[in-house]
């Protein structure tokens, strides 16, 4: 069974609605469980959704920075960013073009 139907940036545009790192165990796994029902599926097909959860909750509680200020990247520069990797114009591999090095500082 993929999981990704179930995956959803939790509070959409609004944001910070429901984060994983102030989200409880039992929070997480009765939001997940009404999302599954509206496919008739049920929350015990998933054996490991606690061990699961509580490994995100681990990796994702390492950060310190809020989502405020986080930075948002747009699909027109994701697009810009893909084309240039694509036509070798970004090097991902040292030695590095002193060029962007400079540029960034």
């Amino acid at each position: 069974m993929s999981f990704k139907t179930y995956l959803k940036e939790a509070g959409g545009q609004s944001g910070g609605t429901m984060e994983v790192t102030s989200t409880s165990l039992k929070e997480a796994k009765e939001y997940f469980t009404e999302e599954m029902k509206k496919d008739d599926k049920d929350i015990s097909l998933i054996k490991t959704f606690d061990e699961n959860f509580k490994l995100l909750k681990s990796l994702t509680n390492k950060g310190t920075e809020d989502r405020i200020d986080m930075p948002v990247v747009s699909w027109k520069q994701i697009k810009a960013f893909q084309e240039k990797l694509v036509n070798g114009e970004l090097d991902v591999k040292k030695p590095f073009n002193k060029e962007v090095v400079d540029s960034i500082g």
